[in-house]
């Protein structure tokens, strides 16, 4: 199967020390990948090398199989749809849709049938002859989408195309451009900060920090199995955990000694771990409060120091025992209902611990 999108080695460098990459990775056909990371780490300047709109320094850029080095960005067949939106305000939604059609000299009667076909699949038909300030921002937002999947391209590429909108607005239209991807069978490139909107959204996430790739994978894998102590601290976020020393238990394994004596069994995410920048990663959701009987491995003892309601849970800050520095500290949920004592016993699920890199 040919990607319909792939980088190999893309280096966009703006001298000074202001560089993204080397970045290498692909897109198949019909996936939802996104290039998730902090403001200022690369993701938008890809996007932009992507469309065209920036120079490529070095590496090669293919789309469909062909290298677009030399082709301009209104020819290489790519829907683009910005945070802004960046419709025209003085035409009507049918206008604004059939803008690139008329650039195009797509005869009369077709461009008809296309921009109704486009505004049938993001439910606005009925909305055709509206101003845009007439419309709602998610209205807006779908107003751009048809307008470039009109054009039919083989990729969509969206800049961080719901950050304009409310919470409550903002799920909604999650969930419709997942269903929207879906309908169209159209590979898209989101570009986001939001790691939840890449958990729900993504086939597949890119993980960038300081202009270079941190991972690679699926939502579940970059969650589950972080290969450094910048994704398991970004996304979702984590209590992490110095390590003191590591007993090699097998390819994929590891007995960590934590710098408070404490002991736990660990996935080793990524291979060549050094000591010194060695982390144990633990979600909150995988640490629950244990009987005072229950003692040795994978398990922590501290005091708790802070608590936050959240409706339906209390996020649980604990000041560890034996703490080095006399900070560290971990994080856990419990329900709103449930008694702490003085001092708590938190234990680990089992095979939730993971062995990063990295970090301070």
């Amino acid at each position: 199967m040919t990607p319909s999108l792939e980088l190999r080695d893309v280096v966009r460098d703006y001298g000074k020390g202001a560089r993204v990459g080397p970045v290498s990775f692909t897109a198949d056909p019909g996936l939802f990948v996104s290039l998730l990371g902090p403001s200022g780490c690369g993701k938008t300047t890809l996007l932009r090398c992507i469309a065209g709109f920036e120079p490529v320094d070095d590496g090669t850029l293919i789309i469909d199989g062909h290298s677009v080095a030399d082709i301009p960005a209104h020819r290489r067949g790519i829907g683009l749809v910005f945070q802004s939106y960046a419709l025209f305000p003085h035409l009507t939604v049918a206008e604004n849709v059939a803008f690139g059609l008329r650039l195009r000299r797509v005869p009369r009667a077709e461009r008809g049938k296309r921009i109704e076909a486009a505004l049938q699949t993001v439910g606005l038909a009925h909305l055709a002859d509206r101003l845009p300030s007439q419309l709602s921002g998610g209205q807006q937002q779908r107003v751009a989408i048809a307008r470039s999947i009109v054009l039919e391209p083989s990729i969509m590429l969206l800049d961080e195309p719901l950050s304009n909108l409310d919470y409550k607005l903002r799920l909604q239209m999650r969930k419709e451009l997942h269903s929207l991807q879906r309908r169209l069978g159209m590979t898209f490139v989101f570009v986001t900060h939001d790691q939840s909107e890449a958990l729900a959204l993504s086939d597949r996430i890119i993980v960038l920090s300081a202009g270079k790739v941190e991972q690679i994978g699926t939502p579940a894998e970059v969650y589950r199995k972080p290969r450094s102590y910048f994704v398991a601290d970004f996304i979702g976020g984590s209590n992490l955990l110095k390590a003191a020393a590591i007993e090699s238990k097998g390819a994929d394994g590891a007995l960590v000694t934590l710098t408070t004596g404490d002991r736990f069994h660990a996935v080793a995410a990524a291979p060549g771990i050094e000591l010194d920048r060695a982390w144990l990663s633990l979600r909150p959701e995988d640490l629950k409060l244990a009987d005072d009987a229950q003692s040795g491995a994978d398990t922590l003892v501290g005091k708790p120091i802070a608590r936050i309601f959240s409706g339906d849970r209390v996020e649980v800050t604990i000041a560890l025992e034996n703490a080095s520095s006399g900070a560290e500290t971990v994080t856990l949920y419990v329900s709103p209902d449930q008694p702490l004592a003085e001092t708590v016993r938190v234990r680990a699920a089992p095979g939730s611990a993971v062995l990063v890199g990295g970090g301070p």
